[in-house]
């Protein structure tokens, strides 16, 4: 089975470190790291990753504005990672609204030490966005949860929810 190329994006170390290391650990391919959003769309542009997981919160450049770049540049599927969206509603509206696949909420903050409890569900997300068809067209957005429920009235740049 061929491994899932990602690139892990977030401003702590420690995230990239301990989410590397994560995932390499269930048979993800960690291609890259990048500590902030202008990094990222550098790096998908150059490495071609099959999936981004892309924290919403850094400096230079914030995890949506990266998005949108990266959305018109090389469009790729993300799949965010962060502590803000459990609180900031609105930014995981727009992150989907400019095309994240989807959202999964950090369990303790930005800076998560037990994001171990986290890993099943990061890595079903991640497979389950490579097998999208961003590339090429528009995506469509693939929920396992309620999380469509929220989206109600977000404009979706012609996206459906399947």
């Amino acid at each position: 089975m061929k491994r899932i190329k990602t690139l892990v994006v977030d401003d702590s170390q420690f995230m990239r470190v301990i989410l590397t290391k994560l995932l390499e650990k269930e048979g993800i391919s960690v291609i890259g790291t990048a500590k902030n959003g202008k990094e990222a769309v550098e790096k998908t542009k150059d490495l071609s990753p099959d999936v981004i997981l892309m924290d919403i919160n850094m400096p230079v450049m914030d995890g949506l504005e990266a998005i949108k770049r990266i959305m018109y540049e090389k469009p790729t599927p993300i799949v965010v990672l962060s502590g803000v969206t459990k609180n900031d509603r609105d930014k995981g509206k727009r992150a989907i609204e400019y095309g994240a696949i989807d959202i999964i909420d950090k369990p303790s903050g930005e800076l998560s030490i037990d994001i171990s409890t986290k890993i099943p569900e990061i890595v079903s997300k991640i497979k389950i966005a490579s097998s999208s068809t961003i590339k090429g067209s528009k995506p469509c957005l693939l929920y396992t949860s309620d999380a469509a429920d929220e989206l109600d009235g977000v404009d979706l740049g012609g996206r459906r929810i399947i």
